[in-house]
């Protein structure tokens, strides 16, 4: 029991570091990254984050303003990139 709690603490410990990273405010629309503008590589970055836990790529990566990191903030991107902004 006490190795199901260490584990369990080693993953919200994990994932609340990842929702800290999510609720970072403020830059471009669209613009995960940090760069400047709005490519592939916004997409990309939230797509590893997703899939892989990987948030080197995220500066800004709660597109959609719920406070997390979701498949939705993807669809935001993808949004903004083929011209359909919410912010525009």
């Amino acid at each position: 029991m006490q190795l199901l709690w260490l584990v369990l603490q080693q993953w919200l410990r994990k994932w609340s570091n990842k929702i800290e990273v999510a609720t970072l405010a403020g830059g471009l629309p669209g613009d995960v990254d940090g760069d400047g503008v709005v490519t592939s590589y916004d997409v990309t970055a939230l797509y590893n984050f997703l899939l892989n836990g990987d948030d080197s790529g995220i500066v800004n990566g709660d597109q959609d303003g719920d406070g997390v990191i979701t498949a939705s903030d993807i669809t935001t991107v993808y949004s903004i990139l083929l011209g359909n902004s919410l912010f525009s």
